[in-house]
């Protein structure tokens, strides 16, 4: 059975109206470069203020998120004490798969990553999209097989701006 890809408009949108201060990562980052690739989830890096982390356990809490393959019937609270305590969190929600990265590896800072991030317009609202910079950074740390194929795709993507959808 194949696996719905992740709800990536109404994710976007909850997360711009509360005000969430991420940066899109990984596969849709890419891909809104204009990478030809497949993700079956969504990767935001996010900023660990207090301020920041309760906007997103609100932007999500509608969304029911949970730790992927956590074991059923084992309790789990979303809440901020729960993205405070976590450098990744890798989530199942009615949304589809969503990782959340407190830390970057390859990424000096968030503040870093975030400045430098050009913004892109999607589905009426505008999105921090990692540089392809950061993205090569991030794929090099990463360093698995999937992460040394799209570093070919990240080296053909160079000079191009991020679309606007």
């Amino acid at each position: 059975m194949q696996e719905k890809p992740p709800d990536l408009e109404s994710l976007i949108r909850a997360l711009a109206e509360s005000r969430a201060k991420v940066v899109l990562i990984g596969g849709y980052a890419m891909i809104a470069h204009g990478a030809n690739t497949e993700t079956r989830d969504v990767d935001f890096a996010f900023g660990r203020d207090r301020h920041n982390i309760r906007a997103i356990v609100d932007a999500l809490a509608p969304f029911k998120p949970v730790p992927r393959e956590f074991p059923p019937g084992v309790p789990f609270i979303w809440d901020e004490q729960s993205v405070w305590n976590s450098s990744l969190l890798t989530l199942q929600t009615t949304l589809g798969k969503i990782d959340l990265l407190g830390e970057t590896p390859g990424i000096s800072s968030f503040e870093d990553l975030y400045a430098d991030a050009p913004t892109i317009r999607l589905y009426g609202f505008d999105v921090r999209v990692a540089s392809i910079d950061h993205l090569r950074a991030m794929k090099q740390a990463a360093g698995r097989d999937k992460d040394l194929d799209h570093l070919k795709m990240i080296d053909g993507l160079v000079g191009k701006q991020p679309d606007d959808a």
